[in-house]
């Protein structure tokens, strides 16, 4: 049995399993300001969070995009709800803020209802670490 110490043998880890992205679904504006109410009562669930991002992954990478795997990690606790977290592997970081970069969306195809905005994801943060990509509207 080689002792590891005492030959000198270290171990470092570079490459993490996972990849974090802090998400903001950015309204228009001139909706927040018009429909205070509705706003603040605004609730994205998670099949829609989902639904979201396999939108934009599909409008940009098509198939190969929506076969990207990535989990709902958390989402915020505080209304207006229109923060998440997402777990992706690191290899599709660059894929993933690409794909949220070039997709916008009216919210009522997601939501259905009063809400005919204009809406794209916003990546706040992103990190191999979750406690850094973490802020207070989580709880």
């Amino acid at each position: 049995m080689v002792d590891m110490y005492k030959e000198g043998i270290q171990f470092s880890v570079n490459e993490y399993e996972w990849h974090y992205l802090n998400l903001e679904l950015i309204l228009d504006q001139q909706f927040i300001n018009d429909n205070k109410d509705k706003f603040n009562d605004l609730n994205i669930d998670w099949i829609t969070w989902k639904s979201i991002v396999l939108g934009s992954l599909g409008k940009l990478y098509g198939l190969v995009g929506e076969a990207s795997h990535f989990d709902i990690f958390q989402l915020q606790e505080t209304k207006p709800a229109i923060k998440s977290i997402i777990r992706i592997q690191p290899e599709d970081k660059d894929k993933f803020i690409n794909s949220f970069m070039a997709f916008t969306f009216k919210l009522s195809k997601f939501i259905g209802g009063d809400y005919d905005v204009n809406c794209y994801v916003r990546v706040n943060k992103n990190n191999d670490h979750l406690g850094l990509v973490l802020d207070k509207s989580f709880g």
